[in-house]
């Protein structure tokens, strides 16, 4: 599994409070989106997101783990863009 994209699956579901927002958005099948999740938990050793049906919410390990994730992924994305910017390929 793409350890990536399941590190921006669960930011986005952690941002968002929602699998199913997240799942269309990002062109994912709702069980993908979950499974992604599950993976990073798995990953970390610890559950990240607390799931109801009707709601989600970050566990204390969960905050402080997207704490440490949204910096990484904000500076992949500048990082993907910088040829960009150079006014390169």
């Amino acid at each position: 599994m793409d350890s990536l994209l399941s590190l921006r699956v669960f930011a986005a579901v952690a941002e968002a409070k929602s699998f199913a927002a997240v799942a269309d958005r990002m062109g994912l099948s709702a069980a993908m989106t979950s499974k992604h999740v599950q993976h990073i938990e798995a990953e970390v050793g610890a559950r990240l997101l607390n799931r109801t049906s009707r709601h989600v919410s970050l566990t204390e390990a969960g905050a402080i783990y997207l704490q440490a994730v949204r910096p990484l992924l904000e500076g992949l994305v500048m990082v993907m863009l910088f040829p960009f910017r150079l006014g390169g390929a």
